[in-house]
This record gives C-alpha cells, sequence and structure tokens, in this order.
C-alpha cells in the first residue's frame, strides 16, 4: 500500500514540475518576445498573465512594463512565437485624466469576461461576453480599474473604464 502511494506520489509531483517548466520557459518566452520589439519598456517578469482574451482557445499573455512616460501594459496574442503579434498600451500615471492611473504601483490581474458592461458604460464595440474566454485588468487599488477585452470587430485589444 504504502509504495502504491509513494509511486503515485512522485508521479504527481514530476506532472506538476512539467507543468511549471512549462509554464516558466513561456514567461520566458513572452518576456524575451516583448523586450526585443518595446526595448524603451523595462518590463516585469513577476506580472506575466494567461488568459484567453480573444476567445480562440490559445492563452495569451498579459504583461506589465515601465517606461519614462508612465505603465505600458502588452498583450502577446498567442500562441507564442517568433512571429506572435503583440498589442500595447501606455498609460500616464498621477495625471487627472480618465486614460491615467492614479498612482504606482500597478497590477495586472485576470477576470471573468462573463458579464455585460452595457448599463454601467454603454455598448462597447465588438465587446463579446464569454463564459470560458478570460480577459484582464490594471488595477492600482487608488481609482477604477481599466478592463481589457479583445474587439471582435477591430480585431483588437481595447479598453474600458467606470
Amino acid at each position: 500500500m504504502n509504495k502504491k502511494i509513494i509511486i503515485v506520489s512522485v508521479l504527481i509531483l514530476y506532472a506538476v514540475s512539467v507543468a511549471i517548466a512549462a509554464s516558466t520557459e513561456t514567461a520566458n518566452e513572452v518576456l524575451q518576445l516583448v523586450s526585443k520589439r518595446m526595448t524603451n519598456v523595462e518590463l516585469d517578469n513577476k506580472s506575466i498573465i494567461a488568459v484567453d482574451i480573444n476567445c480562440d482557445e490559445k492563452k495569451d499573455y498579459a504583461i506589465l512594463g515601465k517606461s519614462k512616460q508612465g505603465v505600458t501594459v502588452a498583450l502577446v496574442v498567442g500562441p507564442v512565437s517568433k512571429k506572435s503579434r503583440i498589442e500595447s498600451f501606455e498609460f500616464l500615471v498621477g495625471k487627472q485624466s480618465q486614460d491615467c492611473l492614479c498612482q504606482l504601483p500597478a497590477i495586472l490581474k485576470a477576470e471573468s469576461l462573463d458579464y455585460d458592461p452595457t448599463e454601467a458604460v454603454g455598448k462597447l464595440p465588438g465587446f463579446k461576453p464569454s463564459k470560458k474566454c478570460i480577459a484582464f485588468a490594471l488595477a492600482d487599488d487608488a481609482c477604477d480599474s481599466f478592463h481589457f477585452y479583445w474587439n471582435h470587430q477591430a480585431n483588437a485589444l481595447t479598453w474600458w473604464r467606470l
């Protein structure tokens, strides 16, 4: 009995270590790809999150970075390769404007697309609610978050904010 438990435990540990190694490898690929294309941005390798924002059943990766002007949010549209498409937005910090962060630090966090924002912000171009797809938000805990979604009409990353 103990032998079976040990074997099963070893197999589980092996599977977990392979999954962690794969995710670390992908995170490194994302980091290298974005840093090569966005040389003026200091990327935060701990900020990488995996989402499926465009609902194509392939993982997309969002990453946060700092630039001279403020904060940059980049999205690598999966699957990750040297030819992957990168979408990005830059946000100033501390300015009194709807498209600025209030303060640093800021974080990226995954969020569901299973909602209808119409009552809060009106109809969003190309927005499609989904029970299975995952989007993300940029939050600074001082003012309203930026909510990112895939605009299916424009085939591009878009954001909204209250």
